[in-house]
């Protein structure tokens, strides 16, 4: 998902940060939502997030972050891996 919205329902896509950059919290969310839940749903959503990853993100040295999420395809990728993506 993107780094930030700004709800606005003439928007589509929403309006805000449509960066990436790597953040694991919504994995990691969805990984405790499934584990407290058993809600297959969520697992569902972590292998999707991981599959996007693969495909968009993925480098031959590593993972970067991309610049549009809702034009991904497209999307110019930003030359930068924080640690915490591997950290956390």
């Amino acid at each position: 998902g993107p780094e930030a919205l700004v709800p606005n329902h003439n928007d589509n896509p929403p309006s805000g940060d449509k960066r990436y950059l790597l953040r694991p919290e919504y994995v990691e969310s969805l990984f405790i939502m499934y584990r407290l839940s058993g809600n297959q749903e969520f697992q569902d959503l972590g292998w999707e997030a991981y599959q996007s990853l693969e495909r968009y993100c993925k480098t031959d040295l590593g993972y970067t972050g991309i610049n549009d999420v809702y034009n991904a395809d497209d999307s110019e990728r930003i030359d930068h891996m924080p640690s915490y993506f591997i950290a956390e």
